[in-house]
């Protein structure tokens, strides 16, 4: 749904996350729109703080 809002691949390249991170923290608001690309492009993981209101 929340990829219609946003351009996630060009966002990720300005923020150049690639291949040559091996740990990413990601403060999550949402569905994981940006969690699950940043995932697949980074040599590591993905550490994800959700925040539930």
């Amino acid at each position: 749904m929340w990829e219609q809002f946003f351009d996630v691949n060009k966002i990720l390249d300005e923020l150049e996350v690639n291949n040559d991170i091996e740990k990413l923290i990601d403060f999550s608001f949402g569905y994981g729109t940006f969690t699950i690309p940043e995932s697949k492009r980074i040599n590591g993981y993905v550490f994800t703080i959700l925040r539930m209101f």
